[in-house]
């Protein structure tokens, strides 16, 4: 029997969506659907829907880049913003958004993509960090100085997902700051980071590094006043 499937990647936090052909689902027993799909069991990254499953779920997509599994490596986490607080760099209460560590083994272009469930105006805020010797005690950035900012999405982007592209970013360690234009009570979303470095990057999110929050304010001191982008 000819099957048709669609394989999607889970773009936000949240349950995974339902469909005929769930991780546990005994059709994958099949070898050949298997292999031809590269399905991998404790996969939670994507799921897998028929065709007709599609027709009746979504009404509208949008194309994204993909990247050479053979020379790029991508980690993704889930991005859940707060119920109280968040928003941007034009706001204090910017602490309270999630944030990601990433460590480069080797310098690399890095591709960043922030995606979401709702319809905000999303933006990213990638700073430089000094986390010393112990690499699994960590506090949150609660201070964006200027020249510690490697990469900051000046206008935000009201869809589905926004970008951004750093290219040979220098060995180290870097938080990853997802951010809402203005605060936004409890947005889903997911973080996905893709290296070409020799040895693949880690990316951990707070609760894998033990993040600590020293302040309930956050401060800024670069000049530029974030915006959303133009239709």
């Amino acid at each position: 029997k000819r099957v048709r499937l669609v394989q999607f990647c889970r773009g936000w936090a949240g349950p995974r969506p339902g469909g005929r052909w769930s991780l546990d689902d005994e059709r994958w027993d099949d070898p050949v659907v298997a292999k031809e799909c590269g399905f991998r069991a404790k996969d939670e990254a994507v799921f897998w829907l028929e065709l007709d499953e599609v027709q009746q779920v979504f009404d509208c997509g949008w194309s994204c880049k993909l990247y050479d599994p053979e020379m790029w490596t991508t980690q993704r986490r889930a991005a859940a913003f707060p119920d109280q607080g968040g928003g941007c760099l034009n706001q204090t209460t910017w602490v309270a958004n999630p944030q990601f560590f990433l460590d480069l083994p080797h310098k690399t272009p890095v591709q960043l993509t922030l995606t979401q469930n709702g319809t905000h105006a999303i933006g990213l805020c990638v700073v430089r960090q000094d986390r010393g010797d112990d690499g699994a005690a960590v506090e949150k950035v609660v201070d964006v100085k200027q020249d510690r900012v490697v990469g900051l999405t000046e206008r935000f982007v009201k869809g589905p997902a926004v970008d951004m592209y750093l290219d040979d970013l220098d060995v180290g360690a870097y938080a990853i700051i997802p951010m809402t234009l203005s605060p936004v009570a409890g947005t889903g979303g997911a973080v996905a980071v893709s290296t070409r470095a020799r040895t693949p990057h880690t990316l951990r999110g707070e609760e894998e590094i033990l993040a600590r929050a020293v302040s309930d304010e956050g401060t800024s001191s670069h000049d530029t006043i974030l915006l959303e982008a133009p239709p």
